[in-house]
């Protein structure tokens, strides 16, 4: 059972750091698509490739953010005032022959994150916080001391659907692994004690 359970965990928290790796990789591969587009097309070298990089990471930090206000602190859930903006500003650098609406380049993917958002409007508070530990079960085999408690992971990320968490011996910013909720109070404990507890009740119910 617990070699199981251990390689479902393994190929669950595989898949979803796969998933955050992709992502990385995706605005990686973005900004080197850009990076070039732009010395191919203008002819930008060195001296001008600073100035861009450090303009496109602000001008991708401002995006999100007026995104994230504009639902959060504006409670508009369809994002009408940041898409309206948006488009006034694409619009008015690639003129009227190359522009594409919000709608249009981002898609039904858009439309599954506003019913996304729509429906956090009535969500509970969360269950942990920034800044949290959090210990977990680490399922290993028999001869390698079998179920234990990890060292205590600290959480640096909470949302609708989960939480990640990194290593205290990492950088405490990386976010190494992401876990659903539904996790918490059966993979993942708030105190040692109630991990430890977890983990003496599988042993005496031989599920370890």
């Amino acid at each position: 059972m617990g070699s199981k359970n251990s390689v479902m965990i393994l190929a669950d928290r595989i898949a979803r750091k796969i998933i955050a790796e992709q992502t990385r990789a995706r605005i990686a591969i973005s900004f080197d698509g850009a990076i070039i587009a732009a010395n191919k097309a203008l002819h930008m070298g060195p001296g001008r490739a600073a100035a861009f990089s450090e303009a496109y990471h602000e001008a991708m930090d401002w995006l999100a953010e007026m995104f994230i206000s504009d639902c959060d602190e504006n409670r508009d859930k369809q994002l009408e005032y940041a898409k309206a903006k948006r488009d006034e500003l694409i619009l008015k650098i690639v003129g009227p022959e190359n522009f594409a609406p919000f709608d249009k380049v981002y898609g039904e993917a858009c439309m599954d994150e506003l019913k996304r958002l729509r429906s956090m409007q009535n969500m509970p508070d969360l269950p942990l916080k920034l800044g949290d530990r959090v210990y977990f079960l680490i399922y290993e085999l028999e001869e390698y001391g079998g179920l234990q408690v990890s060292e205590p992971m600290k959480v640096n990320g909470v949302g609708y659907h989960g939480f990640c968490c990194s290593s205290l011996a990492d950088d405490p910013d990386d976010m190494t692994d992401i876990y659903e909720w539904s996790c918490l109070g059966r993979d993942a404990f708030r105190t040692r004690a109630e991990a430890e507890a977890a983990v003496a009740k599988m042993k005496e119910a031989g599920k370890a």
